[in-house]
This record gives structure tokens, sequence and C-alpha cells, in this order.
């Protein structure tokens, strides 16, 4: 899931990105429901709800408490398309969606999420969500039109570039993450989790 698409060698739509996922665990004693009909698991002493449709949320009881464990990853992005020049040069893959990993303290409420689809040949990956969490989307690949040097999008993570000497990938995204604990803190060009209680 999240992957990008595959760039075109000759003349052609570049590949579709695959759709995101959010993924969430939480003690099997805390009373909650859901919406969006995710996949329900259990492990031990806790259960897994994992999210593949477009939207739902997560229902936490009144007078209930949980630290929800997540994950959350954004649609990957299609690749450059290609419209047949520069001798056979490729266009770029498309950016994978990035991924949040991490640890929500929640309180009695309901709680929305998203998953973000992947971006069809030409096009960048779509966001997902959950709470105040974003997970971006994978940036498309650079497009290779035979006369301009285009450079790839930045998402999640970033697009290939085209075949041509200028071609330029895309970069990735640093996701801004609010009420975590642990709290995440990015270490050079990493999210890391501290602990904070």
């Amino acid at each position: 899931v999240g992957g990008g698409g595959n760039g075109t060698y000759r003349s052609g739509t570049g590949g579709s990105g695959t759709t995101g996922v959010v993924i969430l665990k939480l003690l099997t004693s805390v009373s909650f429901t859901t919406s969006g009909s995710p996949s329900s698991s259990t492990t031990g002493s806790y259960t897994i709800l994992t999210y593949t449709g477009a939207t739902g949320s997560l229902i936490i009881s009144s007078g209930q408490t949980a630290d929800v464990q997540y994950l959350v990853l954004g649609g990957g992005a299609g690749a450059g398309n290609n419209n047949g020049h520069g001798g056979g040069n490729g266009a770029g893959g498309g950016g994978a969606g990035g991924i949040l990993t991490g640890t929500l303290s929640l309180s009695a409420g309901t709680y929305s999420l998203t998953v973000g689809t992947g971006g069809s040949g030409g096009s960048s990956g779509v966001n997902s969500t959950f709470s105040t969490l974003i997970a971006f989307g994978g940036g498309v690949g650079a497009p290779n039109d035979g006369t301009s040097y285009t450079q790839a999008s930045s998402g999640g993570c970033g697009g290939g570039g085209a075949g041509f000497e200028l071609g330029q990938n895309g970069t990735g995204a640093i996701a801004i993450v609010t009420d975590l604990t642990p709290s995440d803190v990015q270490v050079g060009s990493r999210m890391e989790e501290t602990d904070t209680r």
C-alpha cells in the first residue's frame, strides 16, 4: 500500500500509485465504536482496526480514555507521463506516501480519518489523516515531454526525476504533528519518538 507508480520508458501514461491505509490499535477493554467499516482483529488484549476505505471514524464512548497506537500512510503518487520524446528516456516514478507512527492519548469523542487514494499517471497521491495527523501523499514523478525539464513534485516521498541530464527529483515532506504522547521529534531527516510521560 502507499507505493508510487512506475515511470514509462516510451510514449504512454505513467503508472498509478496505490491507496494508503490507516491502522489503529487500542485496548479491547476500552468502550468504542467505529464508522467506515474497518476490518477488525484481536491480538492479546488489543483490538486492531484497519481502514482501507475513503473515510471513517473512531468514536470513544463517554467517560472513556484510550492510548491509541496509529499507523497513517498517505496514497502513493502516479508516475510522470511520457510523450515519447527524448530518445526513449523514461519519465520519473511516483513517490510513496508519507508514513506516521506513534501513540495518541484520546478522551471521549469522535476522531475522524481519511484514507488517501493513489494518484493516477501524472498526479500526486492524496493525504491520509487521523485526528490532527496528516500523512502526505507521494509526489508525482517528473514527466518526459521532450521540451522542458520539469522537477518532480514534493510529497510524503518526492517523485523521481525524468531520464534527462537535468531531471530533478522531488523532495520528501516533513510532517508537523500535534497532540502526541509520546512526542515526535525531528532528528535530521527523520522523526523519532520521545516519551513525555
